[in-house]
């Protein structure tokens, strides 16, 4: 059976694929920047397809920390649950 974070990060590939326009592997111990290779750009438009996707805001200084998907994943959960 498939966690929230499951889902969570599987969305996040969709996010960087469709950003990226090519096709990528995410995992909870994807560092976003590194191992999908996008800059900073690339990486606010990911964050604004996540929270169409998510329906929710996703706070700068929040982000600020954010390493690997599993830590964005976890983010937007917590961001959810107090929505």
């Amino acid at each position: 059976m498939e966690t929230v974070t499951d889902l969570t990060v599987r969305e996040i590939g969709r996010a960087a694929e469709s950003v990226l326009g090519r096709s990528v592997e995410v995992s909870e111990d994807t560092d976003i920047m590194r191992d999908l290779e996008v800059d900073s750009l690339a990486l606010m438009n990911i964050v604004m397809e996540l929270e169409d996707a998510f329906d929710l805001s996703i706070p700068l200084d929040r982000l600020a920390d954010v390493q690997t998907a599993g830590q964005l994943a976890s983010l937007i959960k917590d961001l959810k649950k107090r929505s």
